[in-house]
């Protein structure tokens, strides 16, 4: 996946250095010059050395085939500039850093998909966020101990045609782990979870989970079934 980070900070730095690890393509840009070096130097990761709200410097890191952007510096309003740019490239999925939650409104009307405060900010909540954009953190409980997600299943699923009690009773089904409730897809129809229900693609599953098996139970509902090389 093409990955550009706007800010080579400590939050944009540390996500780089996940995402590299995990062999997407990062391209981190910064306006201070010893960071971009510095991270380079780290982790290999791309750098480009300019203002994230310059055309010129989003084009050189080539903005027009980004797949996920993230505005990480620690100023909401360069953040936000950035967001707008991004989206003027029709880049599919933005994620936004917001500090200060007087901005929220802006960021939303500026077309961010996924938004995550200060004190939220965790950068493997936003490995999850990038690596599943079918996934969505609905709400933090226990303490923060455990998180509940809505997650859309895709197309090829591999657990389409399962039922959800079908799902939970998989050896590699996660404990600590709990279908709550079911959108159905073609009649948008809301019901809570009873073990029945068949999942089929496009349908939105909601489950809360213990946040150290989120990644695993995510993985589960949104694996695709390979398709068959054409000879």
């Amino acid at each position: 996946m093409y990955i550009i980070i706007a800010g080579a900070g400590l939050v944009g730095g540390n996500l780089a250095r996940k995402l590299v690890e995990s062999r997407h393509d990062v391209i981190v840009i910064d306006q201070v010059k010893e960071k971009c070096d510095q991270l380079y130097a780290e982790i290999g990761a791309v750098t480009v050395h300019g203002n994230i709200n310059n055309l010129s410097t989003l084009k050189e890191a080539g903005i027009d085939k980004a797949e996920v952007v993230v505005a990480a510096t620690g100023k909401d309003s360069d953040n936000l500039a950035f967001v707008v740019m991004a989206r003027s490239f029709d880049v599919p999925h933005i994620i936004a850093r917001m500090r200060n939650e007087q901005y929220e409104r802006a960021y939303r009307e500026a077309g961010v998909d996924k938004l995550l405060r200060v004190t939220d900010l965790l950068v493997d909540q936003m490995m999850i966020d990038i690596n599943n954009p079918n996934a969505e953190r609905i709400a933090t409980i226990g303490g923060g101990e455990a998180d509940i997600y809505k997650v859309i299943i895709p197309e090829r699923a591999r657990i389409a045609g399962h039922t959800i009690q079908d799902i939970a009773s998989f050896d590699e089904f996660p404990g600590g782990t709990l279908f709550l409730a079911k959108t159905e897809a073609n009649t948008q129809k809301f019901e809570i979870s009873y073990g029945k229900q068949e999942v089929n693609p496009g349908d939105e599953l909601f489950f809360v989970s213990k946040n150290v098996n989120v990644r695993k139970m995510i993985r589960i509902l949104t694996r695709k079934v390979k398709e068959k090389r054409k000879r």
